[in-house]
């Protein structure tokens, strides 16, 4: 008996299926928002909530480059619309989380780079 198959079982399609579906999980985080983001979160010039070092840069200041120069540190955090900094603590959110990261990137105007005293926060790859 010779068995027949029918063109919609398997095959091709469902290939292109498979690698549809695989290509839209590869691009979840740039979809639900930048990689590795905890939130916004108070801060204090007093009491830093990422206590490690810090930059400042009005031309290049933008989520991407903050993580780069926060390369060797567990977080970073932009605040300010053009500060940078990093820290190993996992208690940045000491001060609480609030809202108002609202101030755009200086060197990117269609990212958001935290606020007056509230800082975004993201998890490195570290």
């Amino acid at each position: 008996m010779v068995q027949t198959r029918r063109r919609d079982e398997g095959g091709t399609g469902a290939i292109l299926v498979i690698l549809v579906v695989l290509l839209l999980v590869a691009q979840l985080p740039r979809v639900l928002g930048q990689p590795g983001y905890l939130g916004c979160y108070e801060d204090s010039k007093d009491d830093r909530a990422l206590g490690g070092p810090s930059w400042k840069d009005v031309i290049e200041q933008s989520w991407e480059w903050c993580i780069h120069s926060c390369v060797s540190y567990q977080y970073m955090g932009l605040e300010f619309g053009n500060e940078c900094f990093c820290g190993r603590n996992v208690d940045y959110g000491r001060h609480g989380s609030r809202s108002g990261c609202t101030m755009a990137c200086e060197g990117n105007s269609s990212e958001t780079c935290g606020g007056r005293n509230r800082i975004e926060v993201y998890r490195g790859e570290t």
